[in-house]
């Protein structure tokens, strides 16, 4: 990606799935949450439901949103616990912090999605008022579990170099060494890690960088929706090791 390059930002490796533990997504893309917090929740296949609804019923640009927050609040509903809830942030605000030097690119804007886990009956700050200071200094003090940046359909590709400049942004305000998130455009689905220029990861420190930013080929949801549980379980290990470069079911493979 030429613009990466532009911004010092290194794209060196893809992320590659384990295929062998295909299975072991899936599986954890239709298990759901403990019964005791399950009650109310979106199972698996009321999802499908919902998803098929959408694609008969709306125009491309709403289904789009539409799909993409009816597979969250799956994820969210599967991970939602006694003791912590996954709670989903829409146009969170990230300030253009990530370059110091005027003539390199900066980004400033929202994040389409923030995931962040919290407490159980602790999230009223944040989702009952408008986003602000106070809010962005409480996000400091609890689990940020991934971003989701929203692209526009068949237009994917575009959008990877604004994701990369909007985590390595927010990175750097929030001083975090390692942040994984998607693209999607509620159909296709790619996954990314970025690791920034502190960050010692196996060993090996990125120092001439601003960072590292790895993503994975497009996954679609299907004609079908058989990719459906293969994408649910990969943002469900997203969430819950959002800050780990470590990947437990893609692997890095070198670009040629």
């Amino acid at each position: 990606m030429d613009t990466l390059a532009k911004v010092g930002l290194g794209s060196d490796a893809n992320l590659v799935l384990s295929e062998d533990k295909r299975g072991e997504i899936e599986a954890e893309g239709k298990a759901g949450a403990a019964a005791a917090a399950a009650a109310s929740g979106l199972s698996f296949d009321a999802t499908v439901q919902l998803i098929r609804f959408v694609r008969n019923s709306l125009m491309p640009e709403a289904g789009c949103r539409m799909l993409i927050s009816i597979i969250l609040l799956r994820v969210a509903s599967a991970m939602h616990g006694i003791v912590q809830t996954m709670n989903i942030l829409p146009e969170f605000p990230v300030e253009g912090t990530f370059q110091t030097d005027p003539d390199k690119y900066s980004f400033t804007g929202v994040v389409d999605y923030m995931l962040v886990r919290l407490p159980r009956g602790e999230s009223g700050p944040l989702l009952g008022y408008p986003i602000n200071a106070d809010i962005l200094d409480l996000l400091r003090e609890v689990a940020v579990t991934g971003i989701v940046i929203r692209a526009e359909q068949d237009n994917m590709e575009q959008a990877i170099p604004r994701a990369a400049l909007m985590v390595a942004s927010y990175c750097k305000r929030q001083e975090l060494s390692v942040i994984r998130g998607c693209i999607t455009s509620g159909e296709q689905w790619t996954f990314f890690v970025f690791k920034s220029p502190k960050a010692s990861v196996r060993r090996v420190v990125c120092t001439k960088r601003e960072g590292v930013f790895r993503f994975s080929r497009q996954f679609n949801l299907g004609e079908n929706l058989e990719n459906l549980s293969l994408i649910l379980g990969l943002l469900r290990d997203l969430t819950e090791n959002a800050f780990e470069y470590n990947q437990n079911f893609f692997s890095y493979k070198k670009r040629v």
